[in-house]
């Protein structure tokens, strides 16, 4: 393994082990690219905390003003911001009958070992459809202002008292280009449980779908698993519930497959085991054949965290993360009326058309796998990419 991916591993540890952040540098860790890693995927603060339990100290050197800076905001932002989501977005909106779901870092954060090690760019809450419009009307009563619309399955809110802290508020999951799975708001929606949140009424997520919402954010077509903060995520998650009343993986398995994104499940707990979180190894099972096997290699690579991620990687890995063909045939849509010009559109088109068609013929020859449902003999409409 590379010696500073394996600090990186060490360091995002939930209980980083000073012994093995150690042993990484000794054995040629380069802590300026750690850094510069860390800070783009997101685990600045977990590396300078491991680094600081470790006795490793370099005044002077620049990778210690990255971390140490992107440390100290991150835990302002948790001392100063964080507490205040409660009584200037969650109260307002439980006062106006709409207590809202929160999802992702606002509801991971107080799991982490200190709510500062949790970087955060925004706020994400969902509601269903018909309550959006009344919800964003309680949010300006209380001072929210909405951004111009920059996707149709969100809004975006900011408050004057929480810079750079905005709300998501989201009715949907995805938009119908980048979706890559059948997991929906509603299904979050429908799992909600009762909770308190920032001192305010709110819901929060079981931990069996928490997961798989999680690994389904991580894997969606434009992220392809591109920061490790998202994997520290359902460490943090597995920990936790595995603390209180254990993780039913019969029930994570299950929702996986309902959702079409067993692979993402798959690939997430890979990841996770690399940072101690035990999971059954049927859910870590990468199902197909040789083409996609390849093709996921690099993300489940030891590497990973510090691998060049050239395009040819990442389209790769946005077709081979998904699971079921209809899916598959969107994105391939919408990479040909979206992201190419007339000509590379065409060429696009043909290739990825190709493939899948070669792909599709010997799912039909039996030449291939696709995941299974637990305790299925055969799969329905799920294919390998």
């Amino acid at each position: 393994m590379n010696p500073t991916a394996a600090l990186l591993w060490a360091a995002c540890r939930r209980e980083p082990s000073p012994a093995e952040v150690l042993a990484a540098v000794d054995a040629g860790a380069d802590l300026n690219e750690a850094a510069d890693i860390a800070l783009v995927q997101r685990v600045s603060p977990l590396l300078w905390r491991a680094l600081e339990q470790a006795g490793i100290a370099a005044d002077g050197e620049r990778w210690v003003d990255v971390l140490q800076n992107d440390f100290g905001r991150c835990h302002a932002q948790s001392r100063l911001m964080l507490p205040r989501i409660g009584p200037l977005a969650l109260q307002p909106l439980a006062d106006a009958g709409h207590p809202a779901l929160v999802m992702k870092g606002g509801a991971l954060a107080s799991r982490y070992p200190d709510p500062g090690l949790r970087p955060m760019d925004d706020i994400d809450l969902v509601l269903p459809p018909e309550q959006i419009k009344p919800a964003v009307g309680a949010l300006g009563g209380a001072g929210w202002t909405p951004l111009p619309e920059r996707r149709p399955h969100e809004i975006d809110l900011t408050h004057p008292a929480l810079p750079g802290l905005p709300i998501d508020l989201h009715r949907d999951l995805a938009f119908w280009r980048s979706r890559a799975n059948r997991l929906t708001s509603d299904q979050l929606w429908a799992a909600r449980r009762n909770t308190t949140l920032y001192g305010a009424p709110a819901f929060d997520l079981p931990p069996e779908i928490e997961i798989v919402m999680l690994a389904a954010h991580a894997a969606k077509p434009f992220h392809v698993f591109a920061r490790l903060l998202w994997t520290v995520d359902i460490a943090m998650v597995v920990t936790d519930a595995e603390q209180r009343d254990g993780v039913d993986w019969d029930g994570v398995g299950r929702i996986a497959y309902e959702a079409r994104c067993p692979t993402a499940v798959a690939v997430a707990l890979a990841q996770a085991q690399r940072l101690g979180v035990a999971s059954p190894e049927e859910l870590r099972r990468v199902s197909g054949g040789r083409e996609r096997r390849a093709a996921i290699a690099p993300v489940l690579s030891a590497d990973w965290p510090v691998m060049r991620r050239d395009s040819a990687i990442r389209m790769s890995l946005r077709y081979a993360l998904v699971d079921e063909r209809r899916a598959q045939a969107t994105l391939v849509l919408s990479d040909v009326i979206g992201r190419q010009g007339p000509a590379a559109s065409v060429k696009l088109a043909a290739i990825l058309g190709g493939r899948l068609i070669r792909r599709s013929w010997r799912i039909a020859t039996g030449r291939s796998r696709a995941p299974l449902e637990p305790g299925r003999e055969k799969p329905r409409d799920l294919v390998k990419p």
